[in-house]
Parts: structure tokens; C-alpha cells; sequence
């Protein structure tokens, strides 16, 4: 993690901090972080049914202390681009007889038994990649955000390439009453979401 302090004068860069046209002087910190700085808590298998991978998601957390909250009004702006691979669950497929005739149907879940015994799997038409994030100072809320980048594909066909990125940004003007020491950024992928890449920067000052 890199950290710069430094006075900065900007027009309406942070939301509702300045009207357009109006230029704000604000004084802060600036961190620069990656995915290294993140503690990694794995999800957890789903052993009930292991086709459907990870029964809870995977967890990266970020904690650090800040400095400059005296109870005045603080800027608070957050960029995170995250990289990682998606998801494509298999879609199983029911084969059965009605009258001599060989009929077949895609299950709707793992509780949707095929009770001839007798069925095959493709590449399923969903692929998911989303990511959420959680920001709290000293147990106070900050703020949240989440993007994604699922797909509904047109035909059961393997994905050559589940590799994407997203972009989480959390953009804030607040009163933390002196309280706000310590950072917390929690990032959480969807289920069976990879995340390979983290690179994060955030700006935690005071306009002046």
C-alpha cells in the first residue's frame, strides 16, 4: 500500500461536493492498493450438492488506519477495478420415454430428480461475474457498490473466455464525529467468482 498526502485543488470532483464550475481545495491522503493487501478468506464448498460449487462466496478484506477525522466534514472517494474470471454452470438434461418415444428435458435444479436414471450435461447459457464492496470506518457505515457482468448466452455452448473486470466507486461527503480511525473494505465476489486482480485508490481528506 503507497500513501500520499498532499493539498489538491480540483473542479467538482467529488459528488455533490462542488457545483459545476466551482473549484474545491481539499486536503488528504491518498492510498494506492492491490489485491496484496487484501486478506483472502475462501468460500466455502457446497458438500450437499458439489455441481453447484461454493456454498458462500469468497472474501477479500482490506484494513488500515486513517488519520485527519476531528468531526468536521470529510471526502471520502474510493475507486476499485476488479479482475477475475466468471462462472458457467453446467445444465443437465433428463432423458426419458413416453410411450416408446425418446423425450428429453433440462432440470431446473438439483432438487429436480430424473427419475429414468439417464441424462447428460452441456455448457450451461448462464455465466455470471459480479462483485460487491462493503466500506466501513471504525464499524460506521461508509457506503456499498456492486457491478457485474453476467451473460445470458443463446446456446449451450462452452465460453472461451470468462475472463472480466469490473468497476466498484464509492464517492462520499460525511460527518464521522471524530470516529472514523481504522478503514475496512470488504470485496466479495459472486459465487464460484474468481477474482485475480485488485487495484484500488482512495482519497480521505477534508475540503478547506
Amino acid at each position: 500500500m503507497k500513501l500520499l498526502s498532499y493539498l489538491l485543488v480540483a473542479s467538482s470532483l467529488f459528488t455533490g461536493a462542488a457545483n459545476a464550475g466551482d473549484t474545491t481545495v481539499v486536503y488528504g491522503d491518498r492510498y494506492t492498493f492491490t489485491e496484496a493487501d487484501f486478506t483472502f478468506t475462501p468460500g466455502l464448498p457446497n458438500t450437499f450438492f458439489p455441481s453447484l460449487g461454493q456454498m458462500t462466496s469468497d472474501r477479500y478484506v482490506a484494513e488500515f488506519p486513517v488519520r485527519g477525522d476531528e468531526g468536521q466534514s470529510l471526502l471520502f472517494d474510493l475507486d476499485v477495478d476488479v479482475w477475475g474470471n466468471g462462472d458457467q454452470r453446467d445444465q443437465a438434461f433428463c432423458i426419458y420415454y413416453v410411450n416408446g418415444v425418446r423425450m428429453e428435458r433440462a432440470l431446473a435444479g438439483v432438487m429436480d430428480i430424473c427419475w429414468s436414471g439417464q441424462g447428460y450435461t452441456l455448457p450451461g447459457k448462464n455465466f455470471t461475474y459480479s462483485v460487491d464492496m462493503t466500506v466501513t470506518c471504525s464499524g460506521i457505515a461508509v457506503g456499498n457498490d456492486s457491478d457485474n457482468r453476467n451473460e445470458r448466452l443463446e446456446d449451450y455452448v462452452e465460453m472461451s473466455n470468462k475472463f472480466r473486470g469490473v468497476r466498484l466507486r464509492i464517492d462520499k461527503q460525511g460527518i464521522y464525529n471524530g470516529q472514523c480511525k481504522m478503514i475496512k473494505i470488504e470485496i466479495v465476489p459472486g459465487l464460484n467468482t474468481q477474482i485475480q486482480q485488485i487495484n484500488a485508490d482512495l482519497f480521505f481528506g477534508e475540503p478547506l
